[in-house]
């Protein structure tokens, strides 16, 4: 007897206990719902956020929020007043799993969002008929750790001849409970874009009264096939907009082509086995990135039998980025306010704070570079080509001249090409230009060699020009340019 009172009891408590933790769950979900509502607030503003409601259950809650963006307004003929344009409205409605085993999960909660446009015309909403809503899914466990997986469905937009279409979207992510680290994956089989013109329809009446010859409609496609990779960044500061971390993926293939009326498609680019990595450093008050990218395939009719880039970003100040990003909320919150044209005017706010931002990026010294190889036929040829502040511009120079004249007093660029000769015609070939006899070619390099356009080496040509302190110099030799702006 008393052993099963003894287990009666233990059930009792066991199911008390389960009962108290998912009752504290659905109120640390409800509590978690809020404070994500808040920050939505402080990016959107008060009037971003047109309604919500949060209906708790024992089990099971229920949530819907409407998030709402007013286009700018859009300018009117004659000087009448702006037509005010039709707000954007996004639904949000979750249904909030909680419980130790919340959503038959081992998690504090499991949070499934479905979202959906409200307020679409009817051309709006026949252009989406064949697009399924977007899911968020959110498992929040005990930890304070998060898992979300991102799925967007497969679908297609067309008008006229104009497309879109694709495969399902799906993104795995975790965040810690620190909120600080965001690693995850994604997966992207295949994207179409196909964008048709047709000159005919844009010509104006008074041009064809001129006699114009329309030029011939054209469609432009666009393909990517198999688009995967995985990364993992630090959010530190509230710097969203550049999180230091690492990134990497691969693209099976890109293809690009191009189609005028009449004629059959012509490919522009079809590159395959596309590999590409990017990191974002941050040392102290400055960050760094770069990326790289390899691939093969077809330029033109040009077939690479290897194709890389780098680029390469350094010393951009962190409190400059910062304050770009504060001048980004404050642009989008002014193109939602109701009086559009005094949001946009030289003294709003967030103009002021995009003001700031200019000479703390410019005194941080940054600068740019990239490089672009590729091997044809066996032969390799490589463009280079960079940009950076040597010394922080002058501010009365800026005031009286302007900032060209000033950049180019205290910046430096610097660009350089090598080719192999076997290209030339590749190259002439590829822009529907006549391809030069052997003889004809070789008297066009020599004149341009004795000019000190280029200088030639045995099976390649080169080129190079630097423009330092608004001085140039090609292939080593300084030469005279008049001045931009009256610049000294």
């Amino acid at each position: 007897m008393n052993k099963k009172i003894a287990l009666g009891s233990a059930v009792v408590l066991l199911g008390a206990l389960y009962g108290g933790a998912t009752w504290y769950a659905g109120e640390r979900a409800q509590q978690r719902y809020q404070e994500a509502l808040e920050v939505v607030r402080k990016v959107m503003g008060a009037d971003g956020v047109v309604s919500q409601q949060y209906q708790r259950g024992f089990w099971t809650s229920q949530a819907q929020t409407v998030l709402q963006w007013t286009p700018p307004a859009e300018p009117a003929e004659d000087g009448a007043a702006p037509v005010p344009a039709t707000p954007l409205r996004l639904r949000l409605d979750s249904t909030v799993r909680h419980g130790p085993l919340a959503g038959f999960r081992l998690a504090a909660a499991v949070v499934e969002t479905r979202m959906a446009l409200d307020g679409l015309d009817e051309h709006a909403r026949k252009l989406l008929e064949r697009t399924s809503a977007p899911t968020l899914t959110v498992v929040h466990h005990w930890t304070g750790s998060n898992d979300l997986v991102l799925d967007v469905p497969a679908g297609e937009v067309s008008e006229g001849e104009n497309l879109i279409r694709w495969k399902a979207l799906r993104y795995d992510m975790a965040l810690s409970a620190d909120r600080t680290r965001l690693r995850g994956d994604m997966q992207w089989p295949e994207l179409t874009l196909r964008v048709h013109e047709d000159p005919k329809e844009a010509l104006a009446d008074d041009e064809d009264e001129a006699g114009q010859e329309p030029e011939v409609a054209s469609t432009m496609a666009m393909a990517f096939v198999g688009l995967r990779g995985d990364f993992d960044v630090r959010i530190e500061d509230g710097l969203w907009l550049l999180a230091p971390g690492t990134s990497q993926g691969r693209l099976d293939k890109l293809t690009v082509e191009l189609q005028e009326q009449g004629a059959q498609p012509k490919a522009l680019v079809a590159l395959q086995d596309m590999d590409f990595k990017a990191a974002i450093e941050r040392k102290d008050a400055v960050f760094g990135w770069n990326v790289t990218m390899q691939s093969k395939g077809k330029i033109g009719p040009m077939a690479l039998d290897s194709f890389s880039l780098r680029e390469e970003v350094s010393r951009i100040d962190v409190e400059a980025v910062r304050l770009f990003q504060q001048a980004l909320v404050g642009a989008y919150r002014a193109s939602a306010a109701a009086d559009a044209k005094a949001a946009f005017a030289p003294e709003a706010p967030w103009l002021a704070t995009l003001a700031q931002a200019a000479p703390r990026l410019l005194a941080a010294l940054p600068a740019y570079a990239v490089e672009i190889k590729a091997t044809v036929g066996g032969k390799e040829g490589s463009l280079k080509y960079g940009a950076q502040i040597k010394s922080a511009p002058d501010q009365t120079l800026v005031e009286e001249r302007g900032w060209g004249p000033a950049l180019l007093k205290h910046s430096a660029l610097d660009a350089s090409v090598r080719l192999p000769k076997a290209w030339i015609p590749l190259i002439a070939e590829a822009v529907g230009k006549p391809v030069p006899a052997p003889d004809e070619l070789n008297a066009l390099l020599g004149m341009a060699q004795a000019q000190g356009f280029l200088t030639q080496e045995t099976d390649h040509i080169a080129s190079s020009v630097q423009v330092d302190a608004g001085q140039v110099r090609l292939n080593g030799k300084t030469m005279q340019m008049p001045q931009l702006g009256g610049a000294q």
